[in-house]
């Protein structure tokens, strides 16, 4: 989201107001893109098991004890996707997502990849084949270096 917001007025307001949030680099490793297509790869179970009053989507959304799910209030759940927010102005993006992701479909990171490419952003994406959410493969010493040379290029 810090990655899409660059330049976002409403982001910028509060505490902080005089001190820039905008980064010069953003890292998505198995993010989502937009909160209504989170099982949008898996069966229709699994898919519609992330819009029920139990899931954590709806909370993360709407505040803990809201009673909403991710597809309530749609105008809500909008502005809390970060592919609404892409524009040319956002800073170059690594996307790292592992085919075999249960918690957050792959899709999430190409639907991100897409959108920045569309704008003009440079967006690279990595698929780590048989790589789970979260699982070891995310710190193997070729991604790690991948993240690095990445975060070289770009921060100095």
């Amino acid at each position: 989201m810090v990655g899409t917001t660059n330049g976002v007025k409403e982001f910028e307001e509060g505490e902080n107001s005089n001190q820039s949030s905008d980064v010069q680099a953003a890292i998505d490793v198995y993010g989502l893109s937009d909160l209504t297509k989170i099982g949008a790869d898996y069966d229709e179970a699994a898919a519609n098991a992330h819009f029920t009053l139990i899931s954590p989507d709806g909370k993360f959304i709407h505040g803990k004890n809201s009673g909403l799910t991710s597809l309530d209030k749609s105008e809500v759940v909008a502005k809390a996707n970060p592919v609404n927010y892409v524009d040319k102005n956002d800073p170059p993006f690594l996307l790292l997502h592992g085919t075999q992701d249960v918690s957050v479909s792959p899709s999430h990171t190409l639907l991100m990849h897409n959108a920045l490419r569309e704008a003009g952003v440079n967006s690279t994406r990595y698929v780590l084949e048989g790589a789970r959410h979260a699982s070891a493969e995310f710190s193997d010493p070729q991604v790690i270096k991948i993240i690095v040379d990445f975060l070289n290029k770009n921060l100095k």
